[in-house]
């Protein structure tokens, strides 16, 4: 081996080690990460459950404003007044009307979650990536 490649070679392992002693460091600091990351995950679960509740209180409150619709349409067909088909179909409109508001809001809700899921795919696939790359 001549002096040339002994110091070629020489460089190159410093470098190496260079490199390891920064991968090192990366992984000690990010391992020291991990408690802040449970914490940050813990806190996006606990607001994700809040959210949830809201949602399903607000679509209890929607389902029993239609639920009560259709008892007094039902209340309404068994009276027999004059002006019955006028206001059996005011109550109709009202309970289609009550429907598709609910249904909007439903995909809105859907079509946000699709978004949302999209991304934190995107993201978790990012991480797949560097997670693999530090192996």
């Amino acid at each position: 081996m001549s002096k040339v490649e002994f110091l070629d070679k020489r460089r190159m392992l410093l470098k190496n080690e260079g490199i390891l002693q920064r991968d090192v460091v990366l992984y000690i600091t990010r391992k020291d990460d991990h408690p802040n990351f449970k914490v940050g995950f813990e806190d996006d679960m606990s607001r994700y459950e809040r959210e949830l509740a809201s949602e399903h209180s607000k679509f209890q409150t929607d389902l029993s404003k239609t639920n009560n619709s259709i008892q007094i349409f039902r209340k309404e067909l068994t009276s027999s007044r004059p002006d019955m088909l006028n206001h059996v179909k005011q109550i109709m409109e009202s309970i289609e009307s009550q429907i598709k508001a609910i249904k909007s809001y439903q995909k809105s809700v859907y079509d946000s979650l699709i978004t949302t899921e999209t991304a934190l795919s995107a993201e978790l696939s990012i991480f797949d990536k560097e997670l693999y790359k530090y192996e």
